[in-house]
């Protein structure tokens, strides 16, 4: 070998030395291409769970919805219960009962020690012996429905007729509904022992503490 060649072969060689390649696998650089596309970005992560937050309100509505709509039901199925006690009642006396004692002609299907429910209202179930809410109670309502949801505005609401002397001939029960979708069948120019749906503030009777919303009535 010449001197020139064996020069040239050196410079190949110290090339070849500085020059150090990696060789990834080509399998490695399709994973971390493949993870790229793969990952979410700020925003898609925002709209993921603005999305997930709207179904799930819609979710909640719905059942909130459902269960105000069961308390609904309860609602109307205990003042029928009630209708039903009270015709009964008055085949037996001709008349509605009411608080002897006191002469009261309203009052609410609760209980309290005291006998009082809200705001000076009786309390139906707190009645004392010898009254013909009590004969009326032992007898013909002995399951005591109260209402599904606690306060004054959502209670089983009695007002009758008569004087302090004369029993009730005619009487009115009425609670608030939670749900808004029901249809009108009972106005102010009805008479205010009449049943049915109504809307406030066109209701009568007036309930304590009444307020805008769908109301239920059953009388006689």
């Amino acid at each position: 070998m010449s001197l020139r060649g064996a020069e040239a072969t050196r410079q190949s060689h110290r090339i070849s030395s500085d020059c150090f390649v990696i060789a990834i696998p080509r399998n490695d650089i399709e994973t971390r291409a493949n993870m790229k596309k793969k990952g979410f970005t700020l925003i898609e992560l925002v709209v993921a769970m603005a999305i997930m937050l709207l179904i799930a309100s819609v979710v909640m509505f719905a059942l909130l919805k459902s269960k105000s709509k069961v308390r609904d039901q309860q609602r109307i199925a205990e003042l029928n219960t009630i209708a039903q006690a009270m015709s009964t009642y008055y085949s037996d006396y001709q008349s509605y009962p009411y608080f002897e004692a006191s002469k009261s002609k309203n009052g609410i299907f609760s209980r309290d020690e005291n006998g009082y429910c809200f705001d000076g209202y009786k309390c139906i179930y707190s009645a004392s012996q010898g009254s013909s809410w009590r004969v009326f109670l032992d007898n013909y309502l002995k399951n005591h429905p109260t209402s599904p949801k606690k306060g004054l505005v959502w209670q089983y609401f009695y007002s009758s007729s008569g004087s302090d002397d004369t029993p009730p001939s005619n009487y009115a029960i009425g609670v608030k509904l939670e749900v808004s979708n029901y249809r009108v069948s009972k106005t102010k120019t009805d008479a205010w022992y009449s049943s049915g749906y109504c809307q406030a503030p066109n209701c009568t009777p007036v309930l304590p503490k009444m307020e805008t919303g769908w109301y239920y009535y059953i009388g006689n």
